[in-house]
């Protein structure tokens, strides 16, 4: 421990100022050699430097952090819980090496925790909108001076290229003319469409946001369509896989078993699926079986932990159960299942895929590769294996949080132009279809993202975010039993972590419900204003 502090000190006091030798021109290294908690910020925004120490106040506050770039994940500027008065110390106590900035637009600031020898905390920040924006922090690793210069010519050209794709994804046509007309050449009824795409492709993929009242209305009145027991005979859908059975014995009875839809609910994931939407939409496709010779067939593709085969914690030190039991993640999962049935089935009938939107997604520019992009592949250019998939109009999203609209309100804009009426239109080779896609944080940003038509094929809009009804949830899945459920799960996966604000030992059915009413209320029922900080 000692050897490594010294040679992270040594680093300080020598390395930064000689491995700044080896940097071109393009970069301005400035000694700073000051503690946190001397280091003025009285304007936030006016280099690297007040940037980073400004945030790390916001860190020890507890506040939410606003002078953060655009490019970066909401969750990122999340207020938390104040530093205890420990970790306050250790950060004001820490000390600022080095500011380097490249190109005038990316500044890394060099920070060194002595009780931490494990390398440098390194603030980046992007000159961004005439200000110097935060866009996180990383620790540098690296040991000798090549690998340290690689570490900062690799991190400043990788936030310079974020940067360029974010410029580029601010530009928003204005003929929104052009985007109205082809909407009334080209769009059509949801329903009409997608029931379109099932007579023409073997798989259609519905990228769907989940817990979304309007989509799953939406998906209810297709399946009650009388065409579609005629085109579609398989609906694949983001459920644990091993419940196939508890399906396959669902649409088989005569009388609908409500405890077994809520059974498998809760085995998707840790807490349960408390999606009303998704119970109800069950609910419908055995309605409908009960009147057709046609019958439809639910698959659960999904990967999840089967917590019923896990009956004592010594056979789950948690992340060791899962390493030694699992080796797939959940996308390739679904699109090997998804594969393995389209070439072996019987049914002459073409199959619908529901799933969350970012696994239906045909381009995966960073890990994980998604499922559409999987099913893509796999697929080929078999004529007869082809897929279609639609994303649903939406935010901004980083799986977690909704981040601003899509094209910064264009779409909005033109489907408000046009009555905002559904509408459902291809994207390929389409005015819409060219846009760069930003309806994913995850990737938006990323060099190799292209366009919408890259990522989806078809578009469909069901109503204005501004009416979007409030997370439809399923208070009824959380009876007494199924709360003594998720304490035997947390338990054994020792977590004691708050679920809906509320810890582990004093989880009730009756809190739960509160808090799912609170939800409501606080949001004044709009889902997408709730988290909608911009």
């Amino acid at each position: 421990m000692k050897n490594k502090l010294l040679a992270i000190l040594c680093l300080s006091f020598f390395g930064l100022s000689v491995f700044a030798q080896n940097l071109s021109n393009d970069y301005k290294v400035i000694h700073v050699g000051k503690q946190v908690k001397d280091i003025a910020y009285e304007n936030p925004c006016a280099s690297p430097l007040e940037n980073y120490v400004a945030r790390m106040h916001l860190w020890i506050e507890g506040k939410y952090d606003t002078i953060y770039s655009e490019t970066v994940d909401e969750i990122a500027r999340q207020s938390n819980q104040p530093y205890p008065q420990k970790a306050v110390e250790r950060l004001l106590n820490s000390e600022i090496e080095q500011m380097i900035t490249y190109k005038d637009s990316i500044g890394l600031v060099f920070r060194l925790d002595k009780n931490d020898p494990g390398g440098y905390f390194v603030g980046t920040s992007r000159w961004e909108n005439g200000k110097w924006l935060g866009s996180g922090e990383d620790v540098c690793y690296k040991k000798s001076m090549n690998e340290t210069t690689q570490y900062i010519e690799d991190k400043s050209v990788e936030n310079l290229n974020r940067l360029r794709k974010y410029y580029l994804q601010k530009i928003v046509s204005t003929d929104t003319l052009a985007f109205i007309n082809y909407l009334k050449q080209h769009g059509g009824n949801p329903k009409t469409y997608l029931l379109e795409k099932l007579t023409t492709y073997p798989l259609v993929i519905y990228g769907e946001i989940h817990r979304r009242k309007p989509s799953w209305d939406f998906l209810k009145s297709l399946i009650r369509d009388p065409d579609f027991v005629k085109k579609c005979g398989t609906v694949f859908m983001e459920l644990p896989y091993y419940n196939q059975p508890l399906f396959d014995k669902l649409l088989q009875n005569d009388t609908l078993d409500a405890t077994t839809i809520f059974k498998i609910l809760g085995s998707e994931q840790q807490y349960g699926w408390q999606d009303k939407g998704e119970f109800e939409f069950i609910t419908e496709i055995w309605k409908i079986n009960q009147h057709t010779d046609n019958k439809i067939r639910i698959v659960p593709v999904d990967f999840q932990i089967n917590w019923d085969s896990i009956k004592t914690k010594r056979e789950n030190d948690y992340w060791t159960f899962i390493e030694k039991n699992f080796t797939k993640d959940r996308d390739s999962t679904m699109a090997e299942i998804i594969y393995s049935y389209l070439k072996n089935k019987s049914d002459g009938r073409n199959c619908l895929f529901i799933v969350g939107q970012e696994h239906a997604r045909k381009s995966s520019p960073n890990k994980p590769v998604k499922a559409g992009t999987l099913l893509k592949k796999l697929m080929g250019n078999n004529s007869q294996m082809q897929i279609f998939s639609t994303i649903s109009h939406a935010m901004i999203s980083d799986n977690a949080n909704w981040l601003g609209k899509v094209r910064y309100g264009l779409f909005d804009y033109i489907f408000e132009k046009t009555g905002n009426v559904p509408i459902a239109f291809d994207l390929g080779n389409s005015i819409f279809g060219k846009e760069p896609f930003d309806a994913s944080q995850n990737v938006r940003f990323e060099q190799g993202c292209g366009n919408y038509e890259d990522f989806y094929d078809g578009y469909i809009f069901l109503c204005p975010l501004a009416e979007e009804p409030y997370d439809y949830e399923l208070k009824e899945l959380y009876t007494d039993d199924f709360v003594e459920e998720l304490k035997r799960r947390a338990f054994l996966s020792n977590d004691r972590e708050a679920y809906y604000g509320i810890p582990v030992d004093s989880l009730t059915k009756e809190k739960i419900h509160e808090q799912m009413d609170s939800g409501l209320q606080q949001s004044n029922n709009k889902k997408y204003w709730m988290f909608y900080k911009k």
